[in-house]
């Protein structure tokens, strides 16, 4: 009786054991597939970032080669980018009194 007992005790220590390392194998495996996940993201953001990249240099390019083109042909660079740039609607000039200080200005929507 006494060796029947020692023998489960026995199969019972070694069942739990046995989960254990299960356990153990099963939260390694889980942590390698999410490290996987992320090193894998981690690439395709990576090789996102640089094709944002390549297609903004090869764009910036291509406009530093137009301007280089308008510059070499006698256009003012400054006039010709100012120029492109929409007028306001409507304009806001403040003057000071000329003596130095800050003029107070109040600005109401609507009022024109």
């Amino acid at each position: 009786e006494m060796e029947r007992a020692e023998t489960q005790q026995k199969l019972a220590m070694d069942n739990r054991l046995h989960e254990h390392k299960l356990k153990i194998e099963t939260t390694e495996h889980q942590m390698k597939m999410e490290t996987l996940q992320t090193t894998e993201d981690i690439r395709q953001f990576k090789a996102e970032k640089a094709a944002e990249v390549a297609a903004n240099r090869q764009a910036n390019d291509q406009i530093l080669a137009h301007l280089t083109g308008l510059k070499e042909a006698g256009v003012d660079i400054t006039e010709y980018l100012v120029s492109s740039i929409p007028k306001p609607e409507k304009t806001i000039r403040i003057v000071g009194d000329g003596k130095g200080a800050a003029p107070n200005v109040h600005i109401h929507p609507g009022a024109a």
